[in-house]
């Protein structure tokens, strides 16, 4: 599955707290399969950095390739498969989850998913730090770690938000020149749902936050000023 919506993540993140148990850097071989592979007994986060792989998990298809963000639960099968021509390269955080509030709700650590950055380089720039003092043996370091991945985990819901803000205007576009083109049609916010896939709530909520009425109030202001021109 693929998490779409910023709130997800940031509820999962503020309500546990996520003890790194390991950082590295990863290179696998092009055309080279794994069928049956088990994950560790930790939950994890895969970064490409480069190349192609495809994964499966519980049935569930990943195409693995820098700009996306891959998650996995403990003790998941996987079966993968390193596709073209270049090796492919990822960096593997693993980590276990430690519940902050009692009542806490959202725990994803034993789930699959997808998150997909529009800004991957700021995050792959964080990434290389981690795996550097990850590596290193002074104590100092353990602290930088948390320090960059707390903000890796905010530049990801970060950059969420800004990637369904720029969906958001563009789904409405597409809606208002469909209005445009066809407001002398039968048309109407139930149609203009199914026409492009979306739910009515959803047009609702892109009106009235970018344009400040309903869509209903919209087409029929739209359909009173465009008979006007007629008359005039």
């Amino acid at each position: 599955m693929e998490i779409r919506t910023p709130e997800v993540l940031l509820q999962y993140f503020s309500n546990y707290y996520m003890r790194i148990e390991s950082i590295t850097k990863e290179v696998r071989k092009p055309k080279v399969k794994s069928i049956g592979w088990m994950n560790s007994e930790y939950s994890g986060f895969i970064f490409p950095i480069q190349g192609q792989a495809i994964f499966h998990f519980n049935e569930s298809s990943y195409d693995l390739k820098p700009g996306v963000i891959v998650h996995a639960g403990p003790h998941m099968r996987n079966d993968r498969e390193v596709v073209g021509d270049e090796d492919w390269v990822y960096i593997l955080v693993l980590y276990k989850t430690l519940k902050i509030k009692d009542d806490a709700e959202g725990d994803l650590s034993k789930k699959h998913f997808q998150i997909s950055s529009i800004e991957y380089m700021r995050i792959f720039e964080n990434l290389n730090k981690l795996v550097h003092y990850w590596q290193s043996p002074v104590p100092y370091y353990s602290l930088r770690i948390q320090e960059i991945w707390f903000n890796t985990l905010n530049l990801m819901v970060s950059f969420m938000e800004k990637s369904g803000q720029s969906k958001n205007k563009q789904m409405l576009e597409q809606i208002l020149d469909d209005i445009h083109e066809n407001y002398e049609t039968p048309l109407s916010v139930s149609v203009l749902a199914e026409r492009h896939q979306i739910n009515v709530n959803q047009i609702a909520y892109l009106f009235q936050k970018h344009l400040s009425m309903p869509p209903g109030e919209y087409l029929n202001h739209y359909r009173l000023n465009q008979a006007k021109k007629l008359l005039t």
